[in-house]
Order: C-alpha cells, then structure tokens, then sequence
C-alpha cells in the first residue's frame, strides 16, 4: 500500500468509486436491459467464476427475471453452490452493463434466485 497524501497515478487507468461494506468492496454500477436502466450498489467478488451475478433482491425488485423471461431471451438454467448449500441460477445476457464510466456490451449475467 502507498500513502495516499504522497501517491500520484501518471497512468492511463480510471478510478472506481469504491465503498466497503463489512469487508466487501462496493462499487456502484447500472445494468441495462430492453433500453431499461436499473442502477445499484455492486459488490466486487474478483475470485467469483461469473463476470457478473445479480442477487435475488435486485433481480426482485427490478423484475429483471420476469423481463428477461417475457422477452424471449434464451436463458440456461443452472446452480450456484456454496457453503450454504445450492441455489438456481440463470444465465443470459441484458443489453449492457457499466461501472466506473465503462460500458460491457452484451454481458453474459447470472440471475441467481435463492431459495427462502
């Protein structure tokens, strides 16, 4: 780690807004679905296998699996494991994805829904 008051970046990169939340780092990012815009607080899980995965809430709340569903968009069922045991998961992909200023054209997305 270098000290913050003394550091000065002369790359080319960008800088994503970053939060913590018990430990996880939070970005804030939209993903874009049929023209539609549905903005939230993301977590960063950079050892996760899937580029990105929606939790049930924001899939909930936003209606983003009925969306993808009514849409026609192919979708494959699958499941996520853990150590809480199993959950499904559906994977497709939505119009767009972005954070930190860039756009994701067609990612591949996890819907997953938990059980409760």
């Amino acid at each position: 780690m270098l000290q913050s008051n003394t550091f000065e970046y002369e790359g080319s990169g960008r800088t994503i807004p970053l939060r913590l939340s018990f430990g996880a780092p939070i970005t804030p990012a939209t993903v874009v679905l049929d023209g539609k815009e549905h903005s939230g607080d993301f977590i960063i899980d950079a050892p996760f296998r899937d580029s990105v995965t929606l939790a049930t809430p924001f899939i909930a709340g936003n209606g983003l699996l009925d969306a993808m569903r009514s849409s026609g968009q192919r979708l494959l069922e699958t499941e996520l494991r853990g150590v809480g045991g199993t959950s499904k998961n559906a994977l497709g992909r939505v119009s767009a994805f972005r954070f930190a200023g860039i756009t994701f054209p067609s990612p591949i997305v996890g819907f997953a829904e938990l059980q409760v």
